[in-house]
């Protein structure tokens, strides 16, 4: 076996295990990172850096104090969200709502919870005199809350010119009157009419038990959003919830009738909208798997060219160390022969 076959083998051999290990090193760099390996905007350890929520309340005192401890502020630290998240595997992904400014690619973002400027968006330098953009709240509420937002869209309230804050305290997202009963009656008090809502209020039922009513064992999906009844419906289930041992009997024949139809239509709705929840789950997860193994493979390809292309530098220092010793070699040669004739 000659050196030249012997040396193009090795040259081959060597980049091919370059080629490899940058493959792998890619594909692992590809892999999803530790979430808590974000990194906040004050932890620089520089006393000069200014918290950004402090400069806020400068002015805003009353806004920073009342979302201070609320849920969007303890949106990271929550208990119960950092359970149901240790769940699901620490998902990245849940990290576009539960911090601020989260960069998928690194891990990091500015903060813990959401902060002024993930719903106000970035304050400009020369603020207060240039103003944020007040509509940008309003929209941001259904970035996160999307369920709420597509049940509250097939609602009333919306064509009639209502959003969150109509009925909620952007900052500390509670009712803003003192319960949810109150805010309804303050709209629908003077049309408050019928016998269902006379003695249901009576019987010191709120509006919610009724319209929008949450199942007691409703489960959370995977991805975190579950039914809140912002839909205000009021079905079924919501009066057996209370009603189950009632003996109910129709007087007649058709209303009978009226009331299996009836049945019948809300359960084709509940249907509906159960197959259009599963097909929209469906279509994200879709596309996070195919934004998974895009990124999976560009990185291997990155990876294995690196390799690649560093293989090839030793390689070719290793070559260029051995020419002179070569020709060393085959001067020695030319040497021995010439004296032995």
């Amino acid at each position: 076996m000659s050196q030249t076959y012997l040396r193009k083998a090795t040259v081959l051999i060597v980049l091919a295990i370059f080629t490899i290990f940058g493959g792998a090193a890619g594909y692992a760099f590809a892999q999803p990172s530790d979430p808590h390996t974000g990194i906040q905007q004050d932890d620089t350890g520089d006393s000069d850096v200014v918290d950004p929520i402090e400069d806020c309340r400068a002015c805003h005192a009353e806004a920073v104090d009342a979302w201070s401890g609320g849920p969007h502020d303890l949106a990271y630290e929550n208990e119960q969200f950092q359970d149901w998240w240790a769940d699901q595997d620490f998902d990245s992904t849940c990290l576009d709502c539960h911090t601020t400014n989260f960069t998928p690619a690194t891990g990091e973002f500015t903060h813990e919870g959401v902060s002024c400027e993930a719903c106000h968006g970035d304050i400009p330098a020369e603020h207060p005199e240039a103003p944020v953009d007040p509509e940008l709240a309003n929209q941001a509420c259904a970035t996160c809350h999307r369920q709420t937002h597509d049940e509250f869209r097939v609602t009333d309230h919306e064509t009639a010119g209502l959003n969150c804050v109509s009925c909620h305290f952007a900052h500390g997202g509670e009712i803003r009157l003192e319960d949810a009963t109150a805010q309804c009656l303050n709209c629908h008090g003077a049309s408050l009419e019928g016998f269902h809502h006379v003695s249901h209020v009576e019987a010191g039922l709120e509006c919610r038990d009724c319209h929008g009513w949450i199942p007691p064992d409703q489960p959370i999906p995977p991805t975190g959003l579950a039914y809140t009844g912002h839909d205000l419906i009021a079905e079924l289930p919501a009066c057996m919830d209370c009603h189950e041992n009632l003996d109910l009997e129709l007087v007649s024949d058709n209303r009978e009738e009226t009331a299996e139809d009836e049945l019948t239509e809300e359960a084709i709705l509940e249907g509906q909208r159960a197959i259009l929840r599963v097909q929209q789950l469906e279509a994200g997860i879709e596309t996070l798997i195919l934004q998974q193994r895009n990124q999976q493979a560009v990185s291997i390809m990155t990876g294995a060219l690196g390799g690649l292309i560093l293989g090839g530098l030793i390689v070719g220092l290793v070559s260029r160390a051995r020419v002179p010793s070569t020709q060393d070699e085959d001067e020695e040669v030319e040497e021995e022969y010439s004296d032995g004739h």
